[in-house]
């Protein structure tokens, strides 16, 4: 199984039932540009086309034209903009190439709104009041926080592992805690290092998704975002559980603020909408501009140049979109534009395709492809062989790394010689019973990424897979009859202390050919007890007998007994 760049290796497929949704919709203005059509394509069409059923990450469509907005790095002092229900794209027109992931950014929405800070600089702000509306739930519901409330909030905390979540914020954005919501079973599980906050796991596994994405014109299966901070930025208060009313009706709603966006969890939705992007970029707009998105946008600064086409030049995205927390703030957790932790994207702010070891242009891709296999017996391990073709004249050495779910779990190195190939193999020990996992395997050269593919592990061998990572206990006795025919018993003690039923064949055996075997069933938790009768016979004879445990030819476990016997009746 090979995939190209960006593409996927599914091990093994789970089936998807995907059904069509019809949403009725206000009237939605076309993408500005390519490069905001190519973002938006990438999540949102295959939600547009009924391809598959969860959240839209920018919306049905754009809410207003091209908008031009005061930036200060950005030629003659302007960027242009456009807005959508959930954030605002943005292109600062500050040197990063056009293909690249950061050309086409989101705004600090966020950000600003609980700041009451408008970004019109890398290091400029503007006053503003903080933001009324209600983060989450119905537009006006009044039992939730404000984007306002949620200042008092952001400074850091420490790493809480996985631990379950049961604060609540109320509407002041005033804290308290309820341990019933335990019973929500909804934890932490990653920790940003850089902001000092939590992201709960429902979040955390939204953001290291994959799924249906539109890519070079088809739809493919791969990650839901090339870096699981592009969409989101990196949290900046912890997940609070908070009762508001959706619909109308009162319930309960997990959320966390983010620079660029609001997550929400709700437990009671269908699958694919428990997770959803808050409508971020009509809040803003509507903060900033002071009536709703649905009226005309104002009118482009005089100053601007309209016909400004996108070019290069000045730092790149995220050095001017995330370059400073607000004035008067301190530290408080927001991301400053460096890259403490998280890869980005952005590396020294300037991409020249030039590789400062050997003066070559760096190849655009290595047409990366992978092969994977899994190895079942016993912990199932994936093994994924990555095949590299360097189609430029540079030459020199590249790092591979392998990501699943977000750590990373192998790495190695291969030198490529121009026009040349390479190929190395990276491991990874699944989970076990029933995993779902996705796997990235990236190229780097002077940690530039150059090319990556996924593989998703899903389900490992249906029909085994529930037999994955059992943990048997195969304990082995002897015992010689030495009265008649000269019985040497095998005794022992199967344990499955896993939460399934399982079938499970011993097959005893010795190095002269002799063997027997038996099925045993046992329910999770069950023992039994086994015995194998071998007739043994000669002076000082000394045999070894292994008795296996395996299910579906599948060796799980086995013991090595050695005997002894010494006389013969």
């Amino acid at each position: 199984m090979r995939t190209k760049r960006r593409g996927i290796v599914s091990v093994v497929a789970v089936l998807a039932l995907v059904l069509p949704v019809v949403i009725a919709q206000a009237t939605t203005a076309d993408p500005a540009n390519e490069h905001y059509e190519r973002t938006w394509e990438r999540t949102d069409r295959p939600v547009d086309t009924g391809q598959v059923d969860r959240t839209w990450m920018w919306g049905p469509g754009a809410n207003t034209a091209s908008m031009w907005e005061p930036y200060a790095e950005s030629p003659d002092g302007q960027r242009e903009v456009q807005y959508y229900d959930k954030s605002r794209m943005e292109i600062n027109l500050t040197g990063e190439p056009e293909d690249s992931l950061w050309y086409v950014t989101n705004g600090l929405l966020v950000v600003e709104m609980v700041t009451g800070q408008i970004q019109v600089g890398h290091d400029s702000w503007e006053p503003h009041d903080g933001d009324t509306l209600p983060v989450a739930g119905d537009h006006d519901g009044e039992t939730g926080p404000t984007y306002e409330a949620l200042a008092g909030l952001l400074d850091p905390v420490e790493d809480r592992g996985q631990d379950a979540i049961t604060k609540i914020v109320d509407q002041h954005g005033d804290v308290s805690d309820d341990p019933g919501l335990e019973d929500q079973g909804v934890y932490t599980a990653h920790y940003d290092d850089v902001t000092g906050h939590n992201i709960a796991e429902p979040f955390w596994n939204f953001m290291t998704s994959s799924g249906l994405v539109f890519e070079n014109g088809e739809y493919v299966h791969g990650a839901m975002f090339e870096h699981p901070v592009y969409a989101t930025g990196r949290p900046i208060t912890e997940p609070y559980w908070a009762h508001v009313p959706v619909g109308g009706d009162e319930q309960w709603v997990l959320l966390q603020a983010f620079e660029r966006r609001v997550l929400t969890y709700t437990p009671g939705n269908p699958d694919g909408w428990k997770v959803e992007a808050g409508n971020v970029g009509r809040h803003y707009f509507e903060w900033r501009y002071g009536y709703p998105v649905d009226h005309e946008p104002p009118p482009s600064d005089d100053t601007a140049d309209d016909t400004t086409s996108p070019g290069n030049g000045g730092p790149p995205p995220g050095t001017g979109d995330d370059s400073a927390p607000p004035p008067g703030n301190g530290d408080d957790g927001v991301d400053d534009g460096i890259d403490d932790g998280i890869d980005d994207g952005v590396d020294d702010g300037v991409d020249d395709g030039v590789d400062d070891d050997n003066g070559d242009v760096l190849p655009e891709d290595l047409d990366l492809g992978i092969d994977a296999e899994v190895n079942v017996a016993g912990t199932p391990v994936v093994t994924a062989t990555t095949n590299l073709n360097n189609p430029s004249s540079w030459e020199g050495d590249v790092r591979l790394v392998m990501d699943c779910n977000g750590d990373e779990v192998d790495h190695a190195w291969v030198s490529l010689d121009p026009q040349g190939s390479a190929s190395a193999s990276l491991s990874h020990e699944t989970s076990g019973i029933l995993s779902v996992e996705t796997c990235t395997v990236t190229a780097l050269i002077d940690d530039e990424e150059i090319d990556s593919g996924t593989i998703v592990i899903a389900d490992i061998l249906p029909g085994l897979s529930e037999f994955i990572d059992l943990d048997l206990d195969l304990l082995g006795t002897i015992e010689v009859n030495l009265i008649g025919a000269n019985l040497l018993t095998l005794n022992g003690t199967l344990t499955n202390n896993s939460d399934v039923d399982v079938d499970v064949k011993l097959e005893a055996t010795d190095h002269d050919g002799w063997t027997d075997e038996r099925t045993v069933t046992l329910g999770p938790g069950q023992a039994t007890n086994y015995s194998f009768e071998r007739e043994v016979g000669g002076l000082i004879s000394i045999d070894q007998y292994t008795v296996t445990a395996s299910v579906d030819d599948v060796e799980l476990e086995s013991v090595t007994i050695t005997s002894v016997s010494v006389l013969d009746l």
